[in-house]
């Protein structure tokens, strides 16, 4: 039976697709400016299926892993153009193989050419399926604006609050503590 062009692409697309979905289980970023010009300190923590992330492992916790060479937290609004800022490989925190995650937490420094506002993302099309709602395409970002805010005087940063916090971000059993949430993720 021959095929047609148009059935094979069709056949090729549902593949990839099939291949594509759910594996993203979720993530955080937060900012802060360094105090050094518009130089900017990012936090991250992201959570994958199990063996869908950077490479993270039970056997490797506390290590850097490196699986994400070619993904990256991006300018995508602010800047000139898309620019990669950084990949999103991580120190690996926790996995497990039996429940299906992995979760990892890292940072990165970018010195942007002015205050802003700046778009930086991390996108992709693989949020994994909940109970609810439905899986598809997903970003984690966060808006950077480093005027001086009017009620303090300061610069800008991301907001943060003291509120339970649930580590690790992919297990189904929890343990909670209190944390300020952009300090969590600081080395």
């Amino acid at each position: 039976m021959k095929m047609s062009g148009k059935y094979l692409i069709l056949c090729i697309s549902l593949v990839f697709k099939l291949v594509e979905t759910s594996h993203f289980r979720g993530g955080t970023i937060s900012w802060k400016p360094t105090g050094n010009g518009n130089e900017v300190r990012f936090s991250f923590k992201l959570g994958w299926a199990y063996g869908r992330g950077p490479g993270c492992t039970p056997s490797n916790v506390g290590q850097l892993v490196t699986g994400h060479n070619s993904s990256y937290w991006q300018c995508t609004s602010g800047c000139n153009g898309t620019v990669n800022l950084a990949n999103t490989n991580y120190i690996c925190t926790g996995a497990s193989v039996s429940d299906n995650w992995e979760q990892g937490e890292n940072t990165f420094t970018y010195t942007f050419s002015g205050i802003g506002p700046y778009t930086v993302e991390f996108t992709g099309g693989a949020w994994v399926s909940l109970d609810f709602g439905s899986a598809g395409s997903w970003s984690v970002g966060a808006i950077v604006y480093l005027g001086n805010r009017s009620d303090t005087h300061y610069r800008n940063r991301s907001p943060y609050k003291v509120q339970p916090f649930k580590q690790p971000l992919c297990r189904s059993s929890v343990s909670h503590f209190t944390s300020l949430v952009p300090e969590v993720l600081q080395r």
